[in-house]
């Protein structure tokens, strides 16, 4: 039969983290859950004199009185932030707008880190335009009420509906190293809020902005875990180089030339005790690489390497080549009874594993031997697939492992039937 290559199914465009379609949002929408945000981070600390409703239900004298009073108390203290709240909302009254926005900057401004005055000034900053401003008084009012996270975090949320407000965010989170950034993503990711996750994502892959690799890891296994498989693949598509993506087939990288990563989509490795990982020199005949897994004192089931994959239904060809280093076998200890390995593939529908594939026990030698196994992805149930290294019969708890297993050259090929 003969076989060829086939590349993973799903496509998408290359040059920017892939954001699905997302709603529409009214600009005075998000004025209004920018402000209410920061004044929620504020409710509990005294606030101006009167609020605004209070103000609108005043006779224009009674009005006249409370402004006197407010610019008087001005002229004996020019950086009265809470007076020139007040004289704002009085122009507000008025529908003196534009007055009003200029009072709420200057407010702004002598108390940058009053989460009630921001409360005030930040909608007139977004409305300016000033989304640099903005985030910098974010930044310093996390920082100044940290256990006020949330509220704050739904406030930058919201600023990424305004148009240059990922890039603002994205900004601010590289150039001061914010303390705060794995919280807030870590907030956006339990909220599955994945749109605006994957729209800073986008501000961020810029030089000089990277997206962690733990950032990236949380959004497509929430991507992975709600179904959205495509995206999931996208975003993890455009976070590699150009030089990786000539590595995308089948089985993504199986000669092992890139870093793992531990990204779903590439090789991952669970991490555990007494298990290690590398990627090394074949040997002095090869300049490639091979990964090496070096157990040493571990113990427990094996199922710790793995790739999940996107196979059309079809027939495939699984290859590849395997040694057990110096010792020929991964051995219980001083026993040196030998433990056999077998790569598994599954359909992965939800959370259930169904097999559809099994190379039987690996061969144990020093040297490398090459290994091959059929298997069939059916047409239902099986959008995602996934390639695992396990042990062939599990070893107990108590039983401790030791030696190397070295991999190299995994390729899946389609068969034309």
């Amino acid at each position: 039969m003969a076989t060829r290559s086939r590349r993973r199914r799903p496509s998408g465009t290359l040059g920017a983290i892939f954001v699905p379609p997302a709603s529409l949002f009214l600009v005075v929408t998000c004025f209004l859950a920018i402000s209410e945000a920061v004044r929620w981070v504020g409710a509990d600390l005294p606030g101006p004199d009167l609020s605004p409703a209070a103000l609108a239900r005043l006779s224009p004298s009674e009005l006249a009185d409370v402004e006197q009073r407010a610019t008087d108390d001005l002229r004996s203290s020019p950086l009265d932030a809470r007076s020139l709240i007040t004289l704002a909302r009085i122009n507000d009254v008025r529908s003196r707008t534009e007055e009003a926005d200029r009072l709420r900057l200057a407010a702004g401004a002598i108390r940058p880190h009053d989460p009630q005055i921001q409360g005030e000034a930040i909608p007139a900053l977004v409305k300016r335009g000033d989304l640099a401003t903005v985030t910098r008084r974010v930044d310093g009012l996390i920082r100044a009420y940290p256990n006020k996270g949330g509220s704050l975090f739904d406030l930058l949320a919201a600023l990424t509906a305004v148009t240059g407000g990922p890039e603002a965010i994205a900004s601010q989170l590289a150039a001061e190293d914010a303390p705060w950034r794995g919280e807030f993503f870590a907030y956006l990711i339990n909220a599955k809020k994945t749109e605006t996750v994957s729209l800073l994502f986008a501000a961020l892959s810029v030089p000089n902005r990277p997206v962690r690799p733990e950032e990236l890891a949380r959004l497509i296994d929430l991507q992975i875990n709600q179904g959205a498989i495509s995206d999931a693949f996208r975003n993890w598509l455009v976070s590699l180089s150009d030089q990786e993506r000539t590595l995308v087939r089948a089985i993504y990288d199986g000669d092992f030339e890139a870093p793992v990563r531990s990204l779903s989509f590439d090789w991952t490795v669970t991490p555990s005790p007494g298990l290690s990982y590398q990627r090394v020199l074949r040997d002095s005949g090869y300049s490639d690489r091979n990964l090496k897994m070096t157990f040493e004192g571990y113990s427990g089931s094996f199922m710790n390497l793995s790739q999940l994959l996107l196979l059309s239904p079809g027939s495939y060809q699984f290859r590849g080549e395997v040694s057990f280093g110096e010792t020929g076998l991964v051995g219980f200890g001083d026993s040196g009874l030998p433990l056999d390995f077998s790569f598994r593939t599954y359909c992965r529908d939800g959370d259930e594993l169904r097999l559809i594939g099994e190379t039987g026990p690996l061969p144990r030698a020093r040297q490398w031997l090459p290994f091959e196994k059929m298997f069939r992805v059916p047409a239902a149930r099986c959008q995602t697939q996934l390639l695992r290294l396990e042990a062939f019969e599990q070893p107990t708890s108590n039983q401790e492992l030791t030696g190397e297993i070295l991999l190299d050259k995994l390729s899946i090929d389609f068969v034309e039937e």
